[in-house]
């Protein structure tokens, strides 16, 4: 079979979950997601325990725009924005195995810690999400440094950790913890005047940040174009393989 460079979705036909990813080789990528060792590999993945649970034959693959490798990331990002898929997200209690967490590395994310309860204690966001997890947990494993308060409640309490991605990060940052006071994000005070150039310069980022973003659109016309184009030369492909494969099960 040929190589097909894309972005691709696996949904759960039981309960309607999804997950988004990206390939250059999709159908080896799909055949990786469905292998046992895989889910040996990666206990802590919520997909691959689903998989085991409901059978392989319950979650539905399918292509979703093909891609140049080199745009492939992005168009994966897109696609996330748009199904915003919860098996894409990363849960663990009482601790953080980052080495089921490689494939988060470079990616822009909104995270946040809850406690046994459901209740945000923080929010936080980076541009790696890989190598941010890894800075926590080693942080809540030494106890000598830092001596945070929020890692002391880590150490001795179950908590969930959860994200999802977002090249918006910084702002959606702002507006979680608006909305949930988490205990365990610093509140500045500062003078009026301060206050005032801080929020002005807030308001600066965030209108820089939807120029880029409107920017970046715009540059990706291009290669959705290029990705209609792509989808109509291949159509007939796409059915015959589909057609194959019904029959062949």
């Amino acid at each position: 079979m040929n190589k097909i460079s894309a972005v691709y979705k696996i949904t759960n036909k039981i309960t309607g979950e999804c997950y988004v990813g990206s390939s250059k080789n999709v159908y080896n990528r799909w055949t990786d997601h469905k292998c046992p060792s895989s889910w040996k590999r990666h206990p802590n993945n919520r997909m691959y325990q689903d998989m085991q649970k409901y059978g392989v034959e319950l979650f539905h693959f399918e292509i979703i725009v093909p891609a140049v490798p080199t745009r492939l990331k992005v168009c994966e990002q897109e696609f996330i924005d748009i199904y915003h898929p919860t098996y894409n997200s990363y849960r663990a209690n009482a601790s953080i195995d980052t080495s089921d967490m490689r494939e988060y590395e470079n990616k822009s994310a909104v995270y946040w810690f809850k406690d046994e309860n459901g209740k945000v204690v923080y929010v936080g966001s980076t541009n790696n999400l890989y190598k941010r997890m890894y800075n926590h947990n080693w942080c809540i494993k030494n106890s000598d440094k830092p001596n945070s308060k929020l890692y002391q409640f880590l150490r001795t309490n179950n908590y969930i950790v959860d994200f999802y991605y977002t090249e918006e990060y910084k702002l959606r940052e702002r507006e979680m913890i608006e909305e949930y006071k988490p205990i365990f994000n610093k509140v500045r005070v500062v003078s009026t005047s301060k206050l005032n150039i801080s929020v002005k310069a807030a308001d600066d980022y965030a209108e820089y940040h939807r120029q880029y973003l409107q920017a970046n659109r715009e540059y990706n016309e291009e290669h959705r174009e290029y990705c209609r184009k792509w989808a109509k030369e291949h159509r007939d492909y796409f059915r015959n393989y589909y057609r194959t494969h019904k029959e062949a099960k």
